[in-house]
This record gives structure tokens, C-alpha cells and sequence, in this order.
């Protein structure tokens, strides 16, 4: 939680608009509601609840859309 408040800060400084998944199965949930094309970047913890990031990211690559396939996970 703590990691995510301080880069949502550092980011928001720059005018970036940040979204939060709390855990790896909402940031796939969310991922998967969106609008393709919405989303430029996912910063993935891969020691989140739930389920992993080394999981959401694969499970964000299966989704049947091109922007889940090129979309820079880091």
C-alpha cells in the first residue's frame, strides 16, 4: 500500500491520471471492463493478494484483445 502511494504521487505530479487494483484478480477484472485502448501502462506488483502479479499478467495477455497483447506491463 505504501509503494502504491508514493508512485501514485510521484506520477499524479506529472498530470498522470492513476487507477488502483488492489490485488491481481481486480487488476485483471478491471483490465478486462475497460474500453480497449484505455489504459497506456500497468505497473504490476508481483506480490499482490489474491492473486500474483506474475499471474494477472498472463491472465492480462490471454484476454481476447490486441491491446492486452502489446500494453508495456512492468
Amino acid at each position: 500500500m505504501l509503494n502504491m502511494e508514493i508512485i501514485r504521487t510521484i506520477l499524479e505530479d506529472y498530470d498522470i491520471i492513476v487507477e488502483e487494483a488492489y490485488n491481481g484478480q481486480e487488476a485483471v477484472t478491471i483490465m478486462a471492463a475497460s474500453q480497449p485502448g484505455y489504459y497506456d501502462l500497468i505497473l504490476m506488483d508481483i506480490m499482490m493478494p489474491v492473486m500474483n502479479g506474475l499471474e494477472a499478467t498472463r491472465k492480462i495477455r490471454q484476454l481476447s484483445r490486441e491491446d492486452c497483447q502489446r500494453i508495456p506491463i512492468i
